[in-house]
């Protein structure tokens, strides 16, 4: 279940997930594109009080970084 896509830096980031995090990304216009799973689960990129996310609810790109929000169920 992808619940956000953003594109910047010349590539396109896909996220979500359900029970555990989710990533692809595409760096050829979306021809192919490589998953990470459980990207969330045990990480250290999830920053603030909440560790405990389940899935990745939405991505943007600026300022040349990429950002993700978490969701738990």
């Amino acid at each position: 279940l992808y619940r956000g896509v953003t594109f910047g830096n010349g590539r396109f980031v896909a996220v979500g997930g359900w029970e555990f995090g989710i990533a692809s990304i595409s760096e050829d216009g979306g021809k192919t594109w490589s998953v990470k799973q459980n990207f969330v689960a045990g990480n250290n990129f999830i920053k603030g009080t909440n560790t405990s996310a389940d899935w990745l609810a939405g991505v943007a790109y600026g300022n040349g970084r990429f950002v993700a929000v978490a969701g738990s169920s």
